[in-house]
């Protein structure tokens, strides 16, 4: 109630068996980020109880701030900007050679 609109997306980090289950049923939402499997979204072939088809945004674990937290990650902002500005023009040569990725 913070901002007044429901979301329709979630990320919660600790998946398990039953989470994308559970947040279709229970939850609602239109699509979740708890998948680490892919670079592209996708749509899960199980579909919402109302029959809506529910949409997967895979979660990157490396353009994320969590290198920081980890040993060998990033020390300070730098290393990071650096970083994404490179894999950002990975991404976009990927994708004018007809293999287009996310950037999440």
């Amino acid at each position: 109630d913070v901002l007044g609109v429901r979301p329709v997306g979630m990320y919660q980090g600790k998946p398990n068996v039953n989470t994308r289950r559970l947040v279709m049923e229970e939850g609602g939402f239109l699509y979740d980020s708890d998948a680490y499997d892919d670079d592209l979204p996708y749509w899960t072939t199980t579909t919402t109880p109302e029959g809506q088809p529910h949409l997967v945004i895979p979660y990157t674990l490396s353009e994320n701030d969590m290198r920081f937290a980890s040993p060998n990650g990033f020390s300070h902002g730098k290393e990071f900007s650096t970083y994404l500005k490179d894999n950002l023009t990975y991404l976009l040569e990927e994708g004018r050679n007809g293999s287009p990725k996310m950037m999440s």
